[in-house]
């Protein structure tokens, strides 16, 4: 709960700076704006296919940063069905050097391309791990949810937040690497309508 707290006040931050702009957050080169079906269509003609819907979601399969079988899920406005956020789910690792490889590769090269903008790392397990380098407990430390590896970072036109992630499943836990771009112009939107709601 801490960690969503967090990202929407770096957000709202974010959307204060670009509200002025009608300028959005890119993902793969496009903005994230316009109608959910729109996006879709051009995603696809990056080389992305359909998964599936689920009312203001849509969820996409296809390569992503030199990553193949990844996961996009597109989320939009339940009024206005204009894009506010795109995330991508990496393919699951089996052990935590693979987790780990890929979580700082993407990291080296996110905090590279947006080197102006404010970075926010935490990189931390829960005091029961911190004194281990054994690979095996780390992952373990994962998928009990003990471990705590995002990168957050600020831009003026929105927040993209890199993060070690997991998913409970029937009798196994994943674990992967997330990734979520959230426009600030068309986030602080949605959480406007969400405010009205309260």
């Amino acid at each position: 709960m801490k960690k969503i707290l967090l990202f929407l006040a770096l957000l709202l931050v974010s959307a204060a700076s670009s509200a002025q702009t009608d300028e959005h957050l890119k993902f793969m080169g496009m903005p994230i704006n316009g109608k959910i079906m729109e996006f879709q269509q051009a995603l696809a003609k990056k080389g992305f296919f359909c998964n599936g819907t689920d009312g203001n979601t849509i969820s996409m399969h296809g390569a992503f940063a030199d990553n193949k079988d990844c996961n996009v899920i597109i989320m939009c406005s339940q009024d206005t069905k204009v894009v506010y956020s795109v995330s991508v789910i990496f393919p699951a690792d089996e052990d935590w050097n693979s987790l780990y490889g890929r979580y700082s590769l993407l990291k080296k090269n996110l905090t590279e391309k947006y080197a102006n903008d404010k970075v926010d790392c935490a990189e931390t397990f829960s005091s029961t791990y911190q004194k281990t380098d054994n690979s095996l407990v780390l992952f373990h430390a994962v998928k009990s949810g003990d471990c705590n590896y995002s990168t957050t970072i600020i831009d003026s036109l929105g927040v993209i937040r890199l993060q070690i992630s997991n998913a409970k499943k029937a009798y196994d836990t994943t674990c992967f690497v997330s990734l979520v771009y959230l426009d600030g112009v068309n986030g602080l939107n949605e959480n406007d309508k969400i405010k009205d709601d309260l």
